[in-house]
């Protein structure tokens, strides 16, 4: 992710900080809607975890790509083939592996899902997305 001078994005690490970010839209009172929907530490721990997830869709972000490059080789696909045999040795990353591997192998639709833990589901669903043959709306 880069912003407009070519020089990587840096997500909000706190609470604070998206307030402070989003009050420079006019109209934006973020603070104000937190402030009726939840706690400071259930604020926290939400952004906490969108930040964690954003840094799960952008560690991934090279193999969905590898994986929607409509051309592919041969070699590039045993490249990644071995790459998800890697990384689905760790148990974190098992269930999302077999799903890119079932991917490659062809399978498409909502069923891929099934089992994902969300995190998950949102990177499968970018990838599905991606997909030249795959176009959801």
């Amino acid at each position: 992710m880069s912003n407009d001078n070519g020089n990587a994005a840096t997500f909000p690490a706190t609470m604070a900080e998206v307030i402070q970010a989003t009050s420079q839209t006019d109209g934006v009172r973020l603070d104000k809607l937190i402030a009726v929907l939840a706690s400071d530490a259930d604020a926290e721990d939400a952004l906490a975890w969108i930040v964690a997830a954003a840094g799960c869709l952008q560690l991934w972000e090279p193999v969905i790509a590898a994986i929607a490059e409509p051309d592919r080789s041969d070699q590039d696909t045993a490249a990644l083939r071995t790459y998800l045999d890697d990384q689905g040795k760790d148990e974190g990353w098992a269930a999302l592996t077999g799903v890119f591997r079932r991917i490659l192998n062809g399978e498409r639709g909502e069923d891929l899902l099934n089992g994902l833990e969300f995190v998950e589901s949102a990177i499968v669903s970018r990838t599905l997305g991606r997909l030249p043959d795959n176009k959801q709306s």
